[in-house]
């Protein structure tokens, strides 16, 4: 699992997985079947990310700010939703000046920008370790 023993550590890999997943979205829907397996994989990679993203936030605030614990339940959801609403958004606009197609290129450019956070979230855990 993912999460468990420092999963912060290996979202980089699963950003990998998830852009190159999404670079082959739209070409994938030419088969159904190979557009139904993209479409599997790219949802087992979003909920393994998504639980590791949830459990590393809930330990960090249970080792620094314990008596914030309900708040960093509350922020989750909530992020969880803002992040929602602007992957509907930019899909609704893609598909509305492109294609259907064209959603896997647009979702890989976000899998991008979270795979560099990753990388920086990652040096920065490192930094904190060694200087405690």
């Amino acid at each position: 699992m993912i999460a468990k023993n420092n999963g912060e550590f290996k979202l980089p890999y699963v950003f990998i997985l998830l852009i190159i997943f999404c670079l082959l979205l739209g070409v994938s829907f030419n088969n159904q079947i190979t557009g139904m397996v993209v479409l599997a994989i790219l949802c087992t990679l979003v909920i393994s990310y998504g639980t590791t993203i949830q459990l590393g936030f809930m330990d960090e605030a249970a080792r620094k700010y314990p008596q914030s614990l309900a708040l960093a339940t509350s922020l989750i959801s909530i992020f969880s939703n803002v992040g929602i609403s602007i992957g509907s958004f930019s899909a609704s606009t893609t598909v509305r000046f492109f294609s259907l197609n064209a959603v896997g290129y647009v979702a890989a450019i976000y899998g991008v920008i979270a795979l560099v956070l990753a990388i920086f979230l990652g040096r920065a855990i490192k930094k904190e370790w060694a200087q405690a």
